[in-house]
């Protein structure tokens, strides 16, 4: 299964090359659920960074699969 730990050579490039503090996370497979759920799960993370103090403009989501669809739901204006 594709999970954060499992991909973390991607998240640690980018942070390598932008000096960005990365952080990486795991979603329920979309096979599992309704695309709802996951994206329910995607915002209680971007929350609990906004609770920390971060802002949308603080925040790079990126992804592949699935996590590429989810960062175009959430950013369209970026995607």
């Amino acid at each position: 299964m594709n999970s954060a730990k499992a991909l973390l050579p991607g998240p640690m490039s980018i942070a390598a090359i932008t000096g960005l503090q990365v952080i990486s996370f795991d979603y329920t497979p979309a096979s599992h659920v309704k695309w709802t759920q996951i994206t329910d799960e995607v915002v209680t993370v971007f929350k609990a960074l906004a609770e920390e103090g971060l802002s949308g403009d603080d925040i790079l989501f990126f992804g592949d699969s699935a996590g590429r669809w989810l960062g175009r739901r959430l950013y369209p204006e970026n995607a």
